[in-house]
């Protein structure tokens, strides 16, 4: 996928091509009508219909790149409003709380790892000694 930039650049040349082509055609064309010349004309309408449908093909591409902004925007503002609710929610956090959460926690190791110790202990390998 090309980076955004590069899609903005493609893209203005694009349309710089495209006016300056259109405007090319219009005055071919003027010149045609005013000489009357049947064969300009139709060359400068074809002309306008290419230039018309160059433009057309950069709007589509600047309406993609104009939802993919949106996209991003959206995605960015749900990134921000996420953060701000996890820092919020570590700053807020009731110190008391976490200290007597944490000790329950590292006396139920402490008593998880007594309980292994007396299991291995009392294995059949020890009893047999």
């Amino acid at each position: 996928m090309p980076s955004l930039a590069h899609a903005t650049d493609h893209s203005s040349r694009m349309l710089k091509q495209s006016v300056n082509g259109a405007l090319a055609y219009y005055a071919d064309m003027i010149s045609a009508l005013n000489g009357n010349y049947g064969g300009g004309i139709q060359q400068g309408l074809a002309g306008v219909d290419v230039a018309v449908d160059q433009v057309s093909s950069v709007q589509g591409e600047l309406g993609a790149l104009s939802n993919r902004l949106g996209a991003t925007k959206v995605s960015l503002n749900e990134t921000k409003a996420f953060l701000s609710n996890l820092l919020s929610s570590n700053e807020d956090v009731d110190l008391v709380s976490a200290i007597s959460s944490l000790t329950l926690q590292q006396q139920a190791i402490e008593a998880a790892g007594a309980t292994l110790n007396r299991i291995f202990q009392s294995s059949l390998l020890n009893f047999l000694k």
